[in-house]
């Protein structure tokens, strides 16, 4: 009896195995080690497929940009052939250890390196909080080269609103260059209410990387406030509509009503009919698009308050990558 079964199982196994592509990478693994960024690498696998059926050329993926098929791509794999396929890697933007995978059917390819960045912010973005009009907002950043690069940081753009000075540490002999940034925001007594990111660009002079960017963010407090102040619609397949609740409260007494709206290259829906209200809680849905990964923006409203008439409410999502 157990022999049968045995036998059996065997015959079952045989018998899903025809019909199928069973690929082996060579390797299955490349360590790059560190690399610098800017850095161009090319590397090469071979590819056998070791199945009954050919290896549509459609099959073969991998889910990073930084990844350019050079040579062997856009063919079949026949059962028994093999190929070898010949990859750039560009570290353009790209920092830290990275783990990035290949595919072709069912097997996996694993590249794994190490970007070491031109400069490192301490912290990357700049959280000023919540703001009244006619205030101001103030913070620092550190930035630091990598040891051996010798640069110079300069100014190239800044929102009018922001005041920014640029102070070189003093270092020992032989130690990597840094700098403080010192940024300064006021907010206009006119500025709207709601969320606002801005963003300063440095030109690091004598660096492999042509910009550096410095993310300002903060929120005007106004007379009609949402809550959450950033509306999170969290991990969605592509094309999944998006859906979460904001709640606008007015500060002041007075009714506001939602007069227009505005959620950029994307469609919205449940903002429409908001009558004068002191309070409002609505239903958002909307359509973020196909692209993976992280996403975020603004989501203009426009009102009828004699406080209030425009107002920012931020909002993030990540868009995965389809399960096939």
């Amino acid at each position: 009896m157990r022999r049968a079964s045995f036998l059996l199982i065997l015959a079952l196994a045989a018998l899903l195995r025809v019909g199928q592509a069973q690929v082996v990478f060579g390797p299955e693994r490349i360590d790059l080690g560190e690399l610098l960024q800017m850095d161009r690498r090319e590397f090469e696998l071979k590819v056998t497929n070791g199945g009954t059926r050919a290896l549509r050329a459609a099959e073969l993926g991998h889910d990073c940009g930084c990844l350019r098929i050079l040579a062997g791509g856009g063919v079949d794999l026949a059962p028994g052939a093999s190929l070898v396929l010949r990859f750039e890697l560009n570290t353009d933007l790209l920092e830290g250890p990275q783990r990035q995978e290949i595919r072709w059917g069912a097997a996996r390819f694993v590249l794994s390196f190490h970007v070491v960045p031109d400069f490192v912010l301490e912290p990357g973005t700049l959280q000023l909080g919540e703001l009244g009009r006619g205030a101001v907002g103030e913070g620092s950043v550190i930035v630091r080269a990598r040891p051996g690069l010798d640069a110079e940081l300069v100014l190239l753009q800044a929102p009018p609103a922001v005041e920014l000075r640029i102070e070189e540490l003093e270092r020992a002999p032989g130690a990597a260059a840094a700098w403080r940034i010192h940024l300064r925001r006021e907010v206009a007594a006119a500025a709207p209410a709601g969320a606002f990111e801005e963003l300063v660009l440095l030109e690091p002079r004598g660096a492999r990387v042509p910009l550096l960017r410095i993310g300002l963010f903060g929120r005007v407090v106004g007379s009609v406030e949402p809550r959450p102040s950033v509306l999170d619609f969290g991990r969605l397949e592509p094309g999944e509509t998006a859906r979460v609740r904001l709640r606008l409260e007015s500060r002041d007494g007075r009714p506001f009503r939602i007069l227009g709206y505005r959620l950029l290259g994307r469609r919205v829906a449940g903002l429409e009919g908001v009558e004068a209200a002191l309070a409002a809680e609505i239903d958002i849905e909307a359509e973020l698009g196909d692209s993976p990964g992280a996403q975020r923006g603004m989501l203009e409203l426009i009102l009828d308050h004699p406080g209030e008439r425009r107002l920012s409410v931020a909002w993030r999502a990540r868009v995965i990558e389809r399960k096939p």
